[in-house]
C-alpha cells in the first residue's frame, strides 16, 4: 500500500457479545482511499440436531437486491445470479454459493440473524459497512458472514483502485472505524 497508515483491530467481550472494531488512521500527509472487511465464520449447523438447510438468514429490514455473478475474479451486478424483492429472510441453500459469495451491496439492514427452526443461532450486527456477503463451500459445515466496504473489481472496471465503488476516503490525521458484533441466541 503506497500510503502511511496505522490499523488497529480490537476485540471486546461484553456480556455475551463479541465486538470487533477495525480502526484506520491516516498518518500520511495526503488523502487516500481504502476498503476493508471482515470474514467471521460460524459452524453451520450450530447445533447437532440441525442441517445447513434448516437455517435462515433473517434481515432486520426488508431487503431488495440482486446478487452478482462472479466472472474471472470480478463481480457482474448487471447480470445477477439471483434477484430478491422485499424479503425479510432467505432459507440457506448451497445453490447460492456455487459461483462464489452471495453479495448484497447497499444493504439497509444493520443486523442479520443466522437462525435454525427454533430461532436459535447468531445475531450479527455491523456498523460502517455498506455491503454484506455470505460465503461457504459446497456441502461445507460453516457459513461466513462478511461485512465489507468495497469489493472485487466489477467486470467493466478500469482496474484503477481509486475509482472503485464503495471506498472510504480518509484525510491526513483522520481516523475512521467500522465494527461488527456477534451474539449467540439460545
Amino acid at each position: 500500500f503506497p500510503f502511511k497508515y496505522e490499523a488497529y483491530v480490537t476485540y471486546e467481550i461484553i456480556n455475551n457479545v463479541v465486538r470487533t472494531t477495525i480502526s484506520i488512521k491516516n498518518i500520511d500527509d495526503v488523502t487516500f482511499k481504502y476498503n476493508i472487511g471482515g470474514h467471521p465464520g460460524f459452524n453451520c449447523p450450530l447445533f447437532d440436531k440441525d442441517n445447513f438447510e434448516d437455517y435462515v438468514i433473517r434481515f432486520s429490514e426488508a431487503e431488495s437486491f440482486a446478487t452478482p455473478n462472479y466472472v474471472d475474479g470480478m463481480w457482474d451486478f448487471n447480470n445477477p445470479e439471483f434477484t430478491f424483492n422485499n424479503i425479510n429472510e432467505i432459507k440457506l441453500d448451497y445453490k447460492y454459493f456455487y459461483n462464489d459469495a452471495f453479495v448484497i451491496k447497499d444493504i439497509k439492514s444493520r443486523t442479520v440473524y443466522l437462525l435454525n427452526k427454533d430461532n436459535k443461532g447468531i445475531k450479527f450486527s455491523f456498523s460502517g459497512f455498506n455491503t454484506l456477503a455470505f460465503w461457504t463451500k459446497d456441502n461445507a459445515k460453516y457459513l461466513c458472514l462478511e461485512p465489507w466496504v468495497g469489493y472485487d473489481d466489477l467486470v467493466d472496471s478500469n482496474h484503477q483502485f481509486d475509482t472503485k465503488d464503495d471506498l472510504i476516503e480518509i484525510k491526513p490525521g483522520e481516523e475512521k472505524e467500522v465494527s461488527y458484533e456477534i451474539e449467540l441466541i439460545e
